[in-house]
C-alpha cells in the first residue's frame, strides 16, 4: 500500500512481484556481470564458435565433391587430348582404340591408368567418341559442357 505522503507525491509504487524480482534478479545481464573475463568468453564464445563450425562443415564437404568432380573433368580433358594425339601419330581413324600404354607418352609425370579422385574408373573408348567416368554426375556434366 502506499503511504499518505506518497499519494500526495504522485508517486507510485511497483507491485510486490516485480520489486522482488528485482531485488533477487537472476537474469543474464545480471549473471553475466558478476562473472569474469574469462568466464564471459567461455561464456558467449562457445555457442558462437559452435554456429560457426555447424555453417562452416557443409559447405566444406559441398565443396569437396565439387573439387573431386573438376579435377575428374579436368582428367577426362587429358585423355580426350592424348586419344587425339596418338591418332594423330600412329595414323588411326576414328574407330580405333587406344590402350593404356598407347596414351602413356602423353601422361610423363603421371601414374596410368588414371583414377577418378572420386573412386569412379575411366573408359577410354574409341578415337571419336569422349571418355567416361563410372560416376554418373561427371560424365554427364564432362558431356554437356564439352566444345
Amino acid at each position: 500500500m502506499l503511504a499518505p505522503e506518497e499519494i500526495a507525491e504522485g508517486k507510485r509504487r511497483a507491485p510486490a512481484w516485480l520489486e522482488q524480482r528485482k531485488a533477487t534478479s537472476s537474469g543474464l545481464r545480471c549473471r553475466l556481470a558478476r562473472m569474469s573475463q574469462k568466464a564471459r568468453i567461455v561464456f558467449c564464445g562457445i555457442p558462437i564458435l559452435c554456429l560457426v563450425v555447424a555453417i562452416a562443415i557443409p559447405s566444406c564437404a559441398r565443396s569437396r565433391v565439387v573439387i573431386a568432380k573438376d579435377s575428374c573433368i579436368n582428367r577426362l580433358r587429358q585423355i580426350e587430348g592424348a586419344k587425339v594425339q596418338w591418332a594423330l601419330e600412329h595414323h588411326k581413324t576414328t574407330n580405333d582404340t587406344p590402350t593404356w600404354d598407347d596414351l602413356r607418352s602423353s601422361f610423363t609425370r603421371t601414374r596410368l591408368p588414371l583414377e577418378c579422385p572420386g573412386e569412379g574408373v575411366y573408359t577410354i573408348g574409341r578415337v571419336g567418341e569422349l571418355p567416361s567416368c563410372s560416376i554418373a554426375r561427371h560424365t554427364e556434366y564432362w558431356r554437356t559442357n564439352h566444345p
